[in-house]
Order: C-alpha cells, then structure tokens, then sequence
C-alpha cells in the first residue's frame, strides 16, 4: 500500500515491464454531464463546491456553463482512474470503484486475454 498514486503507479509500471508479453494501451473517455432538472441536494453540492473555486463576488457574475467546465476539470484532476491504461497478458488489476455486488473496489484479478471489438 502507498500514500500516494506516485508510487503506486512506480511500482505498477516496475512489475508491469517485466512481464514479457505484448503490452496493450487504452484510453478512457470520461464525461461529466448534468442533465434535466437538477435536485435541490445537487444544485446545493455543487454551488458549495463551485464557491470554493469561485468565490461569489457582487461585481461579476460567473456563467453557470463555465463554472461546470471548472468543476469538470477539478474532478478529473482527483480521478483516481489513470486517464490512459496499459495492460498485459498476466497483469495484475485491482477495481477502484464497485461495478456490481459482485464486482466491487479492491477486487483483484488478473489479465487472462483480451477480446476486440
């Protein structure tokens, strides 16, 4: 276990070069969206932490639209999910978030193949 991402991933990228098979790369997409009507709680969620970033200010007024580009932008910068993955036959993964009762964070598997699409 590692206080940071830093060194995890070091020791990540170590264990993963010394694996002999062909490595493969992938790329996530992530989106932030906010659609239809907002709820109070998240309309309240995101006002308190947009004001950390933009503190109110009776001279200007910031567009909503912008404030959730910034808001965007915050949240992929403590993502824990590495924007791009490399993988190889025999790799070692871990979940860091649960996909199903099943499937949940800190889960751990190990690469067997990789299917195209």
């Amino acid at each position: 276990m590692f206080p940071t991402n830093f060194g995890a991933n070091a020791v990540n990228n170590k264990f993963l070069a010394e694996l002999p098979h062909r490595k493969y790369e992938f790329t996530g997409i992530d989106d932030v969206r906010i659609s239809g009507e907002l709820s109070q709680r998240k309309q309240a969620y995101l006002q308190k932490h947009l004001a950390v970033h933009f503190p109110p200010s009776p001279n200007f007024f910031y567009p909503f639209k912008f404030c959730l580009l910034i808001f965007q932008e915050q949240l992929q910068l403590t993502c824990q999910a590495r924007e791009t993955l490399m993988l190889k036959f025999d790799a070692q993964v871990m979940l860091i978030r649960n996909l199903s009762g099943n499937l949940v964070n800190g889960s751990q598997g190990k690469i067997v193949g990789f299917v195209s699409r």
